[in-house]
């Protein structure tokens, strides 16, 4: 009996159709996870400058951290956001 395989073949090299899924499979992995990273980084990033501007405008305008977080808690507590 002379049956046939489905798989993809050379001379030197021979990869059967579910080392092929198992790969599909492995690198669709790999991108979401670095998507997910990518964007996770973007998301620090923005989160670290946008505290390095206020940061600098509360320096320019010479407020203290004191005096900022009363300002923050009443308009918080009386729905100032």
């Amino acid at each position: 009996m002379n049956t046939k395989k489905s798989c993809l073949y050379s001379r030197k090299a021979f990869i059967s159709l579910y080392l092929i899924v198992i790969f599909s499979i492995y690198l669709s992995i790999i991108s979401f996870y670095i998507s997910q990273y990518s964007l996770k980084l973007k998301t620090l990033y923005n989160i670290e400058t946008d505290y390095n501007y206020k940061i600098v405008l509360l320096l320019k305008e010479g407020k203290t951290h004191e005096s900022w977080q009363i300002t923050n808690n009443f308009n918080w507590f009386h729905g100032y956001r």
